[in-house]
């Protein structure tokens, strides 16, 4: 019975689409009783490309096209969903008051 941070994190055309972040939403309310003290979204981030490619090894993230300006924006808006449907969501992993 006690609050918990929850992180999710978000891969743009993998798990950031409408019905994807409502399900969540929804799982939140109903099932976790909204007992998370805050939701935190974590963007996509290409972490260790360079490394695969000097290893010369597939980088396995390689075909998800990223814009990170408008991304972020996206993922901003996700924020804001959450936040309507009474979710205390940061993006990253700073809460905030």
């Amino acid at each position: 019975n006690r609050d918990f941070i929850l992180r999710i994190p978000l891969i743009p055309g993998i798990k950031d689409d409408k019905k994807n972040i409502e399900a969540s939403a929804d799982f939140i309310l109903n099932e976790l009783q909204g007992r998370i003290r805050v939701l935190q979204l974590l963007s996509f981030m290409r972490l260790g490309e360079e490394k695969y490619a000097s290893l010369n090894m597939p980088y396995q993230m390689d075909f998800i096209d990223l814009d990170r300006e408008s991304f972020t924006a996206h993922v901003n808006e996700i924020a804001d969903y959450f936040n309507s449907r009474g979710i205390h969501c940061v993006v990253g992993t700073k809460e905030k008051e």
